[in-house]
């Protein structure tokens, strides 16, 4: 870790760096860390912790109802690479359901932060992020036999293999996905493909 009063992203730096306060809890021989996940939809954010009660940070607030069960496959990289990331939540929550079975999911934000907690259990500084990506798919998985039921949230890192070929599309259309009104790849199938440096 690095210390310093800002916070910065593993994923765009490459170097995880914390504000000074959360380095002291780091060092502490005990503290309580806990995570915040918030997943934004076109018809709202749902926030929740794994906290055991509920979270306030900012004007926010992350529930601790149990529904967020952990997560897998985050990892720290010297190079901009990060590995796809699955937020288990139960599907006990219709919320998620609902969410998996017929709303627009693919390509939402969802971002993870963990936070420490003082003797008062209130947020200790700015929580630190350590994922920020967009979801890929959601897969139920039902287990009649143990009573339980779970939602697979995976999602990639918005800057996960960026020097792969494959789903970088440079067309006008997909343009406009992420930068409304911006014209740079309208004449792109117009581009002369056959330029000869050096020629008269």
């Amino acid at each position: 870790f690095q210390a310093e009063d800002g916070i910065r992203d593993v994923a765009v730096t490459g170097v995880q760096t914390c504000a000074l306060p959360d380095l002291a809890e780091i060092l502490k021989s005990s503290n309580q860390p806990v995570y915040l996940v918030e997943a934004w939809f076109d018809d709202g954010t749902i926030r929740m912790t794994d906290a055991w009660i509920n979270v306030l940070w900012g004007t926010n607030t992350y529930t601790a109802n149990g529904h967020f069960m952990g997560f897998s496959g985050l990892s720290e990289t010297s190079d901009m690479s990060i590995p796809n990331v699955t937020v288990q939540v139960s599907a006990v929550d219709q919320t998620w359901i609902s969410i998996a079975l017929s709303k627009t999911y693919i390509d939402r934000r969802i971002a993870i932060y963990k936070a420490f907690l003082d003797y008062r259990l209130a947020v200790i500084s700015n929580p630190l992020l350590v994922f920020d990506g967009r979801i890929d798919s959601m897969e139920i998985s039902d287990d009649p036999n143990n009573g339980t039921c779970t939602i697979a949230v995976s999602a990639s890192s918005q800057w996960v293999d960026f020097q792969r070929t494959p789903g970088r599309h440079t067309n006008d259309p997909e343009e406009q996905i992420w930068f409304p009104g911006d014209r740079g790849f309208q004449f792109v199938t117009n581009i002369n493909r056959e330029i000869k440096w050096g020629s008269l």
